[in-house]
């Protein structure tokens, strides 16, 4: 099939199943053999490219792990040439056909458009929209093998969202391509707080009442480290979330000088994130609660406890 306004061609299948008996219904199903979901809040566009042979570059992306710091190793490898331009301007999924690019540039990506085996050399480049600056290409095939790639997606001026490119099965037939955050922050701190990239100027304000929040970097020319402060205190020394686990982080008061400790919490995310980052209050940080628990230890030391 072939698009009437973009000029792109997309392979569909036609199944037919004629049924276990003559008296079976019969089914006819249409499917292509990938579709790309934007599980993100930010508008995306996707090149289909070729990319530079393994033997030549390290293998792209990392697995899901204990650490959520953020890798690209896919930055090694170059876009050779670009297959095809998708355009991500509607909320339904794009879908693509690799097995289309057999013969173009030269690359023997495919033997023919029937073969089922897909090359290595074929990947997705993504970027946010209108932008010009393209991801290295994420090899399909080593989707499939690792289920999660990280990629980073920049923007016309060199910022950049972290991202984590998964692939689902919605069938046999069909793989699903999701690109969804690497990381969001959740204010359950009771009140707003503001964070900045260290080295930068651009900094935010996420409040208690606002959507999990989809961080945007300023510059991949420094490190991806991380500092707070709230009204009326200095900003905090800086931290990362790139480690599963949490941490304390401390702030003063800008006239009294006095301390308040916040707790940051780094976890694996649910559905919308492979990475969640929750920053509240410091539930150990009052005298009265570590006396109770104290109370507690001893009670049951002594016997002197029970439900």
């Amino acid at each position: 099939m072939i698009h009437q306004h973009k000029r792109r061609r997309l392979r569909v299948s036609i199944e037919r199943d004629m049924g276990a008996s003559a008296a079976s219904p019969n089914t006819i199903r249409l499917f292509v053999p990938y579709w790309i979901c934007n599980d993100c809040s930010v508008p995306l566009t996707y090149r289909v490219v070729e990319i530079e042979p393994v033997e030549n570059a390290d293998g792209a992306g990392s697995k899901s792990g204990k650490s959520s710091s953020f890798k690209n190793p896919s930055s090694s490898k170059r876009n050779i040439q670009v297959l095809e331009a998708i355009e991500d301007n509607s909320p339904t999924p794009s879908m693509f056909s690799p097995q289309d690019y057999v013969g173009q540039g030269g690359a023997n990506l495919f033997s023919s458009r029937n073969d089922a085996y897909l090359s290595p050399r074929v990947g997705l480049a993504v970027a946010t929209q209108h932008s010009d600056i393209f991801s290295a290409g994420l090899s399909l095939l080593d989707l499939e093998k690792k289920q999660r790639v990280d990629v980073k997606a920049f923007s016309s001026d060199g910022t950049y969202y972290n991202l984590s490119a998964l692939l689902h099965l919605t069938s046999d037939r069909t793989k699903v391509v999701h690109f969804q955050p690497h990381t969001l922050f959740y204010n359950r701190a009771g009140f707003s707080l503001c964070l900045q990239q260290c080295d930068t100027q651009s900094l935010v304000w996420i409040h208690p009442t606002d959507d999990p929040y989809h961080f945007k970097w300023q510059t991949s020319a420094k490190a991806e480290l991380l500092k707070l402060k709230i009204n009326g205190y200095h900003w905090s020394t800086p931290f990362s979330v790139a480690n599963e686990g949490w941490m304390r982080v401390l702030l003063r008061n800008e006239i009294t000088g006095q301390q308040l400790y916040l707790k940051v919490e780094v976890r694996s995310g649910t559905t919308s994130s492979c990475f969640d980052v929750i920053v509240r209050p410091n539930s150990f940080s009052s005298q009265y609660r570590l006396f109770f628990l104290i109370m507690v230890v001893n009670s049951v030391r002594y016997g002197r406890y029970s439900e």
